[in-house]
Parts: C-alpha cells; structure tokens; sequence
C-alpha cells in the first residue's frame, strides 16, 4: 500500500541529528512535559495516522513542524488532501511552511518598528512623571506637611521605563539562522524576543494569507497544473503581548510579566513556565487557515467541539462561494465550480483558475493543460506566474484562506474572526465539571485536543462524533494503559479515528488524521513509541533551507505502517 508523507521539521537541528530521528514515532521533546516554554505547556503529545481506503492511490500528506524558528511550544501542523495526482501536495510540503514563515518575518519587523515607537512615547511621559515624584520628594523633605509619594508608584514607574528602554534598544526581533559572527557581535546587545511571539493576530492573519498565495504562484511557476489539494495549516505559538503591555498603566504591571523581562532575557525564545493567570502579557494562541474541506476540530476537556475551519468546508454548492463564483465569470452545476471541482478553493487546479472576466466553456483538467494557459493568460506559464505574484487576482477556484484565530489560554478563551478578538461562545459557557486531567475555569471551557482531518474522515463523522469518540477513547485508554506516552496516545487515537471512519462507517475515501493534546490526560509514559524494524520504511533524509535562512535543516519522510504498537493498542481498545 502506498501511503502519504508525513514530514517533521526541527527548525533548530544540525544535520547531524538527522540519524537519530525515527520515522514512525511522532516529535515529542523534553519541553513536552512542562519546561519553559508557554504559560503552560500547549502541545503534551502529537499522533497521526493514515490509510490509503479504497483509492487507487494515495494522495494525501502531512506536516509536523516543532521548536518553530526556534521557539520552544511554537508548532506549525499541517494536513493536506490532494486530487488528480500528489504533485500539488509534494510541493506543499516542500514549501509552504517556510512561506509562512517569511511572511511572518517581514510582519515581525513593521510590528517593531510601532512598538519602538510607542516605547519612546510611553517613555518620554514616563521620565515626566518621575521628575514629577522627584520634585514632590523633595519638596516633601522640606515641608512636613508634604506628604512623601508611595515607593511602590515610584518602583511601577521605572519598571514600565526599563521594559520601553529596552525594546528602544533592541532594533528588531530576533531572527533564525544569524552565524556565529553575528550572534558573537551582538552578544553584548540586549536580546529581542523572537519574531514569532510579537506578530499580533492581524499579522499572522495577514501572513498566512500572502503565504497562501506566494505558494500557489509557485506551484504555477514550476509547472504543476493537473493537480489540486485542500489544506489546514495551524500555527501555534506563544504570544508576547506587547501591544497591551506598551498601553497598560504603571500598575498594571504584575510581578509575573516583570519577571520575564528582569530574569529571562537571556532567553529570548523562551517564556517562563508559570500558571495564564499569572501573565497578563503571556498568552498561547492557534491560528488556522485553510483551502477547501480538510478541518480542524478543538474538543474541550468537556466533550464540547469546535470547528476552526470554515462551516462552508469551501463547498462549491454553498452560497457563499456560488456568488463568489459567478461575480467571476464562473459557474456552479452539480454542486461542482465549471462542472468539475466540488471545492471552491484550493491549491493547484490552475487550469480552472480563469482571470476576472474571461469564462471560457470548461476543459478537462487533466488534458491540455499548458495550451489552457496559454489561451487563460496569453503568455507562458512562467510568466503567467510572475504576473500573478506581481498582481493579486481572484480566481474561481480561490487561493484566499479562511483564517481564524483562537487563545488556548483557560482563562481568557476567544475567538478572533478576520483579526477581530471578541468573546468565543465558549467564553459564554457556564462553569462545567472537571474532566480528565483538564481543570474547568470559571471564565471558559479548556482545550482538550486538536484533531487535524481531511474529508474522509469528516464525511462520515461530524465534529461533535470525532470530539466524543477521541475523548471517550482517551478515558478508556489512560485507564488500561496508563504508562504509555501522550505521543503514543495521540498516535492511537488518530488510529481509532481511521478505523472508525473506514471500519464502522464505511468511508471509501483517503483518510489522514493528525492529534494534538493539549493536556496529558494522566498518560504518565515519556518514551514514545519504539517500531520493530519489519513495521516501518527507513526514514530518507532530504536537507531544505527555507525554514532558516540558508541554514539547512533536516526533513525526514516517514511511513505509516500498520502495526505499530500505538495501532494495535487502538485496535485492542476498539475490540475490547
């Protein structure tokens, strides 16, 4: 049976560590069990699985990717389902994180700049201020009648001014892949935070966008134009909120936040562990963008699911992307864009992609491709390429993501739609009971586990079935297999849903499911799962360098056999 890739980026491993990495056990690293990191450790165990189904062949693929730019608790997790070949899904793999990525970088530096511009407004105000504490102490000293100002006012303000003079001093956000000559020259500088924990909501939004169309454009540009593939890409990450901090009065200030500038700032990419409740300024967010049906799906600790993906699944027939459709020249029959596709965006599907105002009567996809483009744009493909990186266009099949963002933080959930934070519902839920090893807040529900699928699995089970049966299976398995691993679990658990999905309700389709845990759920184990030789493929081992900046990191590709150990205890557990 021939499976999918599922690929594992270390964006700070050297080459040689390429040899210790074993390709049917997912990433789990030490900071997993609670080091510092987030406020509290986000991702405990991560799990996927796959099966081919009925299908010829198998066109599916996933990612992994931790210590994102070197950040510890920083994932990049995607799934990506392809149709008409595995080209357009081999070259998301390739590519699509380190756009991300670029993008986010570029976002970071323009952040920066406001925030040094802020810091230097707060601090002017702030120096005045203490000229004003310093004239009424002495003038305090002089009269008795004066009364002498509080030493605490005295201690905020200056802690306020050391945190501006400091990202005055620092001239951007740190960056992956500087060389040993660069970091030795500005050891003596102080150490800016890294660029992923700054990047607001509004920027990550707007990254993951662009990120989206530059690695369409590139697909076009080399030529792959038979192939399509829906994506969901979750960007998790802690977040420095450096935007409420440079607006919080003197005294807003809690003891927590300063800590994290007076004693970790020589670890610039790692937050103090400590309880949310303690940070103001602290948080642990996931953004999720996406292109078609593939979803991701957040169960709560008490059973309560929520979509992240769009409630569209960017279905052709639903009436958000008919009208998208039309407005461009397209048309929708049998629920399917032009009669063929029955999503409405996607990556790769260029002999779909008409410009504004050009419908022509619908060609095969997988037949004549390079002549379409020709007759599309007038011009090579190539140059077709550089004309659609040069100008956004919309297409009928759209390369535009849905993106939306959501705090994993207990005691402040939300959700933000379109880079707005507002009140999610589950915010509006009242106090439920305790369940597993997750503690129910007063404020909101907490994340239990993130479960990352493609249509195969959805089409069949709802958010709500997938969210109880991993729950309810977590239960039974901690129960009977307490020393195993929350990777193991996540992995058995992804397993359980391939099987429900194909065994019991009957899905003919590729099924790729990946599982994040948010909690440990009591699996006390810390070795992850040890495959016999007979059970996986050796790894191969390719080098890119688009994660860092010319500093190459090693990518291994995997093979999700049957038999592994995980699997069989998902298969004991569903029989039993």
């Amino acid at each position: 049976m021939k499976s999918s890739a599922v690929t594992a980026a270390h964006c700070q491993a050297a080459p040689a560590a390429a040899a210790s990495i074993k390709p049917s056990r997912p990433v789990e690293t030490a900071y997993l069990q609670g080091q510092p990191g987030t406020p509290f450790p986000v991702i405990r165990g991560i799990g996927w699985s796959e099966d081919q189904g009925r299908r010829p062949d198998m066109e599916d693929g996933m990612v992994a990717i931790s210590n994102l730019a070197g950040v510890a608790n920083a994932w990049l997790l995607g799934i990506y389902d392809g149709h008409g070949g595995r080209q357009t899904v081999e070259m998301l793999l390739q590519k699509i994180h380190g756009n991300v990525l670029q993008h986010l970088r570029s976002r970071a530096i323009e952040r920066w700049q406001r925030y040094r511009q802020r810091a230097m407004s707060r601090l002017q105000d702030i120096r005045r201020r203490l000229d004003e504490l310093h004239f009424q102490q002495q003038l305090a000293c002089r009269d008795v009648r004066v009364l002498m100002p509080p030493t605490q006012r005295l201690v905020e303000l200056l802690r306020l001014g050391r945190i501006c003079e400091w990202v005055l001093q620092c001239e951007e956000p740190s960056q992956e892949g500087r060389t040993e000559t660069e970091k030795s020259s500005a050891s003596k500088a102080p150490t800016p935070p890294s660029f992923l924990t700054i990047c607001t909501e509004e920027d990550v939004h707007r990254a993951l966008d662009e990120a989206f169309v530059q690695t369409d454009v590139e697909i076009l540009r080399d030529r792959v134009y038979q192939s399509g593939a829906t994506a969901c890409v979750c960007l998790v990450r802690p977040v420095l909120r450096l935007d409420l901090l440079l607006e919080m009065r003197p005294e807003e200030i809690s003891d927590a936040d300063w800590a994290w500038f007076s004693v970790e700032r020589q670890k610039p990419n790692v937050i103090p562990a400590s309880t949310p409740s303690q940070h103001a300024i602290v948080q642990a967010d996931i953004t999720v963008a996406h292109l078609g049906d593939s979803r991701a799906v957040l169960a709560y600790t008490d059973g309560h699911a929520e979509r992240l993906t769009h409630p569209s699944d960017h279905k052709a027939g639903c009436e958000r992307e008919v009208r998208r459709v039309e407005s461009l020249g397209g048309w929708v029959f049998g629920e399917r864009v032009n009669g063929m596709l029955a999503i409405g965006r996607a990556f790769g599907d260029w002999s779909l992609k008409l410009p504004p105002g050009k419908a022509n009567p619908p060609y095969s996809p997988t037949s004549g491709a390079f002549d379409r483009l020709l007759n599309i744009f007038g011009t090579s493909p190539s140059h077709a390429a550089e004309q659609a990186a040069a100008e956004r266009k919309e297409y009928v099949v759209s390369n535009a993501p849905d993106v939306r963002s959501v705090s994993l933080t207990p005691e402040r959930p939300a959700q933000v739609p379109g880079g707005i934070r507002r009140n999610s519902p589950s915010s509006r839920a009242s106090e439920s009971q305790t369940a597993m090893s997750g503690q129910e807040t007063g404020a909101g529900r907490v994340p239990g586990l993130l479960v990352l699928g493609c249509d195969g699995l959805f089409d069949v089970c709802s958010d709500q079935v997938v969210a109880h049966l991993a729950l309810e299976f977590l239960r039974q398995l901690v129960a009977v297999h307490p020393d195993m691993s929350p990777c193991e679990a996540a992995k058995a658990t992804a397993r359980m849903l391939i099987e429900e999905a194909i065994g019991v309700r009957g899905s003919t389709d590729n099924v790729s499911v990946m599982v994040a845990l948010f909690h440990s759920f009591g699996f006390s184990g810390r070795d992850g799962v040890t495959p016999s030789p007979q059970a996986c493929n050796p790894p191969s081992v390719v080098q890119f360098s688009s994660l860092s900046d010319g500093v190459p990191c090693p990518v291994f590709v995997g093979r999700d056999q049957l038999g592994c150990p995980a699997e069989a205890v998902a298969r004991d557990a569903l029989a039993a």
